[in-house]
């Protein structure tokens, strides 16, 4: 998930997204974390993924948001 975050570019954070995504279903589905709890990590990641394509899209504003 941190990889994801760390991403610079639209396309870098894609590839880290398809890697964390198995990772987070697993985890889940051996009770580490709750199943409710991994949708909204996944949830959250491809809302800053499509954040992140969104403002690379548009001219003049930074690549990596802020927070």
């Amino acid at each position: 998930m941190k990889a994801v975050r760390k991403a610079q570019t639209p396309e870098a954070a894609r590839e880290a997204l398809a890697y964390a995504i198995p990772i987070i279903d697993r985890t889940a589905g051996k009770g580490v974390i709750h199943k409710n709890a991994a949708a909204r990590y996944k949830s959250n990641l491809h809302a800053f993924v499509e954040k992140l394509a969104t403002t690379a899209a548009t001219p003049g504003t930074p690549v990596a948001p802020s927070a």
